[in-house]
């Protein structure tokens, strides 16, 4: 239960990473 509990927040966690750097390369990604 632990174990699928800490699998649950990393994911989470790299998701919010993912979602961040995409909006990161949107603002940086001058026309």
């Amino acid at each position: 239960m632990y174990c699928e509990w800490h699998t649950l927040i990393i994911s989470d966690d790299l998701s919010k990473q993912a979602q961040a750097y995409r909006q990161m390369s949107l603002v940086f990604r001058r026309p």
